[in-house]
C-alpha cells in the first residue's frame, strides 16, 4: 500500500462467520464477540517521515529560528528575573529552556562543523597517507590512530560539557576539529614533495 509516495507495509487477515472469545485469569466471565466480517491486523507500520519531528530532520533554517525563539525565552526570563523573583515553576521552565537551547546549538555547530572535519580528515589522510610518507619507521598508522582517538576524546568530552553547561556548543565541536586540522596541514606541509 502507498501512503503519500512511500511504501506502508500492511498485512491483515480478512475472516468471515465466526466469534471471538476471550476470558481472564481467574474471572468466571466470557466474552464472545460473533460477526460476519472481522478484518485482523497481523502486522501494521503506520511509520512514515512526517511523523518524525526533531531537531536533526529539520532544515538548517527552521533549527536557527527554533534556537532564536529559546534565546527569545532566556531573555524574557533575564528581564522577569530583574523585575521580580521567579517562581519555583518559573526556575524550572528556565532551567528545561537552557538545557533545550543547549541540544539545539549542538546540533546547528554539528552541521557547521562536518565540511570542516572533512577537510581536516583529507589533510591529515593525505599527510600521513601518501606512499613516501608510509613505512615502519614513520608510524604514521599509529600517529592516524592516536590523532583520531584524541580528535574524538576530545570532541565527546566537549559535547559533555557543553550539556552541563561548561562550555558553549560551537566551542566543543569546532576545537577538536581546528586541532586536527592543523595537525594535518602540519604533516601535509612536511611531506617531501621533491622526491
Amino acid at each position: 500500500m502507498k501512503h503519500g509516495g512511500e511504501s506502508v507495509l500492511n498485512m491483515r487477515l480478512h475472516l468471515f462467520n465466526g466469534n471471538i472469545t476471550k476470558t481472564k485469569t481467574g474471572d468466571t466471565q466470557v466474552e464472545k464477540i460473533l460477526f460476519d466480517e472481522y478484518d485482523f491486523p497481523v502486522f501494521q507500520n503506520d511509520s512514515r517521515r512526517e511523523d518524525v519531528d526533531n531537531d536533526s530532520t529539520w532544515s538548517s533554517r527552521h533549527l536557527w529560528s527554533v534556537i532564536r525563539t529559546q534565546k527569545q525565552k532566556l531573555t524574557d526570563f533575564a528581564v522577569t528575573r530583574k523585575q521580580r523573583e521567579l517562581g519555583k515553576a518559573e526556575n524550572e521552565d528556565e532551567s528545561k529552556t537552557k538545557w533545550y537551547l543547549t541540544i539545539l546549538l549542538l546540533e546547528f555547530w554539528s552541521r557547521l562543523n562536518v565540511p570542516l572535519q572533512v577537510l581536516a580528515f583529507t589533510f591529515l589522510g593525505f599527510g600521513l597517507g601518501i606512499k613516501k610518507g608510509r613505512g615502519k619507521s614513520r608510524n604514521t598508522g599509529v600517529i592516524a590512530l592516536l590523532l583520531l582517538i584524541g580528535h574524538y576524546t576530545i570532541l565527546f568530552l566537549g559535547i559533555a560539557m557543553a550539556r552541563k553547561g561548561q562550555l558553549y556548543a560551537g566551542v566543543a565541536h569546532f576545537t577538536p576539529t581546528i586541532l586536527l586540522l592543523g595537525c594535518g596541514v602540519y604533516f601535509y606541509r612536511k611531506f617531501d614533495w621533491a622526491s
